[in-house]
């Protein structure tokens, strides 16, 4: 697949994929619980390991932006008992791609940590959620678009009604990230 993007000459990637079990933490198999870990935190990280630096200089090359899109979740922001995993694990993405997005500041490429609320697709289902659907699902477009229209302007995107009540605590974390990567910064100059 990197070799693919990298033959592509692509200037964005986006890391989609993801994957949670409705089920308390001991009820759940434990080959379950690791590949949530691997599909959620690994997969991400190693590819936007592997291709960011392909896209900034694709983008040096065309003379544009690159992008990264990583898709966390609105459960990224507090603990989920019965998606435990899953909380965590979008927990991680999220952390680490508002401190790759820091890192990258001065490049040619626009980072941007999507946390979509339930967004309609077979997620729910997949996850052991009874109804299919999960409540209040927003369609996959209207999330796509909102982030395309942030790249560049944000770098942490809520969508979905529980961004109300998560956005004090998405504009803190972003405070407190770009004060602790200035002391970063700062600190490996020396």
């Amino acid at each position: 697949m990197v070799q693919a993007a990298r033959t592509f000459g692509a200037d964005t990637l986006v890391n989609n994929a993801g994957m949670g079990m409705l089920a308390p933490v001991l009820d759940t198999q434990l080959d379950n619980l690791i590949a949530t870990c691997r599909l959620n935190m690994e997969a991400p990280m190693l590819l936007s390991r592997a291709l960011v630096p392909d896209l900034i200089s694709n983008a040096r090359r065309e003379g544009g932006r690159a992008s990264l899109i990583n898709v966390a979740s609105s459960a990224a922001f507090a603990p989920v008992p019965g998606m435990a995993t899953y909380g965590a694990t979008k927990a991680f993405l999220l952390s680490f791609t508002e401190a790759l997005a820091i890192e990258l500041q001065n490049q040619p490429i626009d980072v941007l940590a999507l946390c979509p609320g339930a967004t309609k697709s077979e997620f729910g289902e997949r996850a052991g959620f009874s109804g299919g659907q999960l409540p209040g699902a927003t369609n996959p477009e209207t999330v796509a678009s909102k982030a395309l229209a942030s790249l560049g302007r944000r770098g942490t995107l809520l969508t979905g009604p529980e961004r109300v009540a998560l956005g004090p605590v998405a504009l803190g974390r972003f405070g407190v990230g770009g004060a602790i990567g200035l002391v970063s910064r700062l600190l490996s100059r020396r």
